[in-house]
């Protein structure tokens, strides 16, 4: 044994003293010694040299303290010189109510952040985030989970999975990329809404997602599609833009911007605007014609899911077919500067007019008359 090894091993031992009597330093400087972490329990420690650094492992219901940061674990493995901790078995870190558990943490001082593996669970403040791995930055309170990736925040009853999630725990701000899903939960955790895109960002302060391109809400037997999206969570809206589309029950809106308002698990009310259009389709005869109506501003109201009225304003056009018993009777179309139409059982039974004086017009063909397209 040289003498150069032999000091190296007394100052282990030395080391490992000073540790198992409460303290060891993470972190050190040419000048000075500064953020001490206290070892508060460990069943044994093991010392070795590796290279030029001094490993000291720490074995069996291992506690340590760092100012308002508290480990606990099976074992550590601490390398001094690389200012570098690796927690082990069942780990749990809690720095102010922030806890991070996994299957193993790397710690690093500088800067200083954490490396989370296996089994990993983050929760503060009623968020929670699992996935198989994740990183965490002091200096920016930011985190990037990937692998399976879970977010739930139970104060809003979200959940949003995603392959991987950028979080900036102090903003409560997200972005999900990779299939990301977003669902919205009831009282019993029955999903209400569910948002899917190829980008999405949730705001827990605001209670609100952003989704961003081939977007699809799904809502019961109602299903939308559009570029761009926002969920106002506690406003209960969405509002979609950039090509947006919404189907129900085989009927089918566009406009140039849809606000869609719900009511607990139902449709309450959907708004079309700017170059917005109905349509269904009605099968008579075994023919397949189509209803529509379009107008600058469009309000359809819902009550469980099922069309009670629309309002139609400015350039306000109809075309509906009358059914009877089955047979077609007829074709109605209408132009105004306003219209209401209310529904009964799914079929038209009351249309009202509003227009200056001219500019209303409505005619009824009857069946095989020749019938000239209406325009606003």
């Amino acid at each position: 044994m040289t003498k150069r090894r032999f000091f190296e091993i007394i100052a282990g031992i030395f080391w490992a003293g000073l540790l198992l009597h409460g303290t060891v330093v993470w972190v050190h400087s040419q000048e000075k010694k500064v953020n001490l972490a206290h070892l508060i329990h460990a069943d044994s420690l093991v010392f070795r040299k590796q290279g030029n650094n001094n490993v000291l492992t720490f074995l069996g219901n291992v506690y340590f303290k760092k100012g308002s940061k508290s480990v606990t674990c099976e074992e550590t493995v601490y390398y001094r010189q690389k200012e570098m901790a690796v927690f082990k078995g069942r780990v749990m870190m809690n720095d102010s109510g922030r806890i991070l558990r996994a299957d193993e943490i790397i710690y690093y001082q500088n800067p200083e952040r954490e490396m989370a593996r296996g089994s990993v669970e983050f929760r503060n403040k009623g968020k929670k985030i699992q996935s198989g791995f994740l990183t965490y930055t002091d200096t920016q309170s930011r985190l990037l989970a990937t692998q399976n990736v879970v977010f739930r925040d139970s104060v809003n009853a979200i959940e949003l999975l995603a392959d991987s999630l950028i979080y900036w725990v102090d903003k409560d701000y997200g972005e999900a990329k990779g299939h990301p899903k977003l669902f919205k939960r009831d009282s019993t955790g029955a999903v209400e809404i569910e948002i899917q895109a190829k980008k999405l960002a949730y705001n827990g302060n605001k209670s609100l997602a952003v989704a961003l391109e081939k977007v699809k809400i799904t809502k019961g037997d109602v299903v939308s599609f559009a570029a761009k999206a926002k969920y106002y969570n506690l406003a209960h809206k969405i509002v979609i833009t950039g090509k947006p589309k919404v189907y129900q029950r085989g009927d089918k809106m566009k406009a140039d911007t849809i606000e869609i308002f719900v009511k607990g698990k139902f449709l309450d009310r959907v708004h079309l605007i700017g170059r917005g259009r109905m349509s269904s389709i009605v099968h008579v005869d075994k023919k397949a014609l189509e209803d529509w109506l379009s107008g600058q501003n469009i309000w359809l109201s819902f009550k469980e899911d099922t069309l009670q009225k629309v309002i139609v304003k400015d350039q306000a056009v109809s075309l509906y077919h009358v059914v009877e018993n089955g047979k077609l009777k007829g074709e109605n179309q209408v132009l105004g500067d306003w219209l209401k139409i209310q529904f009964e059982k799914g079929e038209v039974n009351h249309v009202i007019i509003k227009s200056t004086p001219g500019k209303s017009r409505g005619k009824f063909y009857p069946p095989g008359a020749k019938i000239t397209p209406v325009k606003p």
